[in-house]
């Protein structure tokens, strides 16, 4: 048994974490229980079956298959909804051109089957946002989906403690929504924690402060160093954004002394339990505070031991050296890339490929860059160039101040404090998809179960001005 629960290592997933589904199963049995159209039967349904994705995979079922059966689905969605609203399609527009482009410049290292499937990961979001807009949604109904999200959310801290008491903490096996993409624990375990906090500044109940412990426990049992910094960010940004959303009737300085002493027991928490952060290399080893400074910098810059052997510039450095290759090369490949798609896994992909089937060691060939070239942002540059990048960002950028601006007059109104939750919680999902898509990975824009569920608030939060009365 010991064996097969560490089998992840070498490439092989233990079955047994199958049985972290059982957290999902409540969820699933309340949601048929309650009477909603065929619509939004159908739409919970694929929703449940985005969180179950990662246990699916485990029983053995061909992990290809059923992520293709999910993105079809979505772009169904899509193409399904009567469109009134196009929120920021210039921009997707743009991308898309941009994209073509590089596809048919001298030099690209991409084909048409690779600019289809980079259509795909890139646009999938994008567009189930356009389409949850435009979806009509009678009150019920609305607040039915979303409490069903938001249980599924919960369901995967439950799921993350089972995993705990099976194999401990370890990167792979991400609650039930997925087996070995870690970056979704970061990026959930932000979205979680942080909108989490935000409906605690409205309402002062208590168990959402407990709920924002259950998305920090998930980043601890997920082995997510990066969650040690950026939970404590996070807890800053929403108030930042909670006292704009108020204007002068919130007063933050409580919660901001709270935050003051909380973010320093935390970090020390948080860094004793992750074995990467004291130098027993164990869970709840000594704190040191000059070897997770050694260590952070370390792993930013690029200096690590040999066992890191995808590792030869880190994160930090990444950025600078790979804007300096960008800038350095021929005008139109800095501008629209060397290729859309150039950088997606795919048996269509020879690149990827000659270097064992890794992404990592083909950026490693071909940049100079390995493992820290994980950032989202970066693996778009390179494809897309400048422009490509830029309007693709610039996308979230316009929802997120759509967002300020549809929600701010409403939020200093008064309207409901579900509605005000709604309100915040969009605004701070959508600047943390920004967030780790530029500092972290492409974790946020690929279509798995918390980039559903980002969307969903999203695309409430943009609504509140059309569907909700002020009270």
């Amino acid at each position: 048994m010991e064996e097969e629960l560490i089998g992840w290592q070498v490439g092989s997933y233990s079955k047994i974490l199958a049985i972290c589904a059982i957290a999902v199963f409540p969820v699933i049995i309340w949601f048929l229980k309650n009477r909603v159209s065929r619509g939004s039967t159908l739409l919970g349904i694929y929703v449940i079956c985005l969180f179950l994705k990662g246990s699916v995979d485990l029983i053995g079922i061909n992990s290809t298959i059923t992520r293709f059966i999910l993105e079809g689905v979505a772009l169904g969605i899509f193409f399904a909804t009567v469109k009134r609203q196009w929120p920021g399609v210039i921009w997707l527009i743009i991308f898309i051109f941009a994209s073509l482009v590089s596809l048919v410049l001298p030099g690209s290292r991409s084909n048409i089957v690779l600019f289809i499937l980079f259509l795909m990961q890139y646009l999938e979001l994008p567009l189930l946002f356009i389409a949850l807009v435009n979806m009509q949604f009678d009150a019920r109904e609305q607040n039915l989906l979303t409490r069903l999200i938001v249980y599924l959310c919960v369901s995967q801290i439950f799921a993350s403690i089972i995993k705990f008491f099976i194999i401990g903490i370890s990167e792979p096996y991400i609650g039930t929504m997925s087996v070995h993409e870690g970056g979704i624990t970061t990026f959930f375990s932000l979205a979680g924690f942080a909108s989490a906090m935000g409906v605690y500044f409205i309402n002062h109940k208590n168990k959402f402060l407990w709920a924002a412990l259950g998305f920090v426990i998930f980043a601890i049992v997920g082995a997510k160093r990066a969650s040690v910094f950026y939970i404590p960010l996070m807890y800053i940004i929403t108030l930042l954004f909670y006292k704009y959303m108020g204007n002068r009737r919130v007063h933050i300085s409580r919660y901001m002394i709270s935050g003051l002493l909380l973010v320093p027991i935390l970090f020390y928490f948080m860094a004793r339990i992750n074995p990467s952060f004291n130098p027993e290399q164990k869970v709840w080893g000594a704190f040191d505070l000059a070897y997770i400074l050694d260590y952070s910098d370390a792993y930013l810059g690029g200096e690590m031991d040999s066992n890191q052997v995808y590792q030869s510039i880190g994160r930090g450095n990444a950025f600078a050296y790979i804007h300096q290759q960008m800038n350095s090369g021929k005008l139109l490949h800095m501008l629209m890339g060397n290729g859309a798609g150039e950088l997606i896994q795919s048996a269509f992909n020879a690149n990827i490929i000659l270097t064992n089937n890794s992404t990592e060691l083909y950026t490693l060939k071909q940049y100079g860059v390995g493992y820290g070239f994980a950032s989202g942002y970066l693996r778009l540059l390179v494809q897309v160039g400048y422009i490509g990048t830029f309007s693709y960002v610039f996308f979230f950028v316009a929802i997120l101040f759509q967002l300020l601006s549809r929600n701010k007059i409403l939020f200093r109104r008064s309207i409901s404090r579900y509605a005000q939750a709604i309100a915040l919680c969009s605004i701070v999902c959508c600047f943390i998809i920004l967030f780790i898509f530029i500092q972290y990975s492409n974790s946020a824009i690929i279509l798995n179960a918390a980039g559903f569920a980002v969307v969903w608030f999203i695309s409430r939060g943009y609504c509140l001005v059309d569907n909700l009365p002020i009270n």
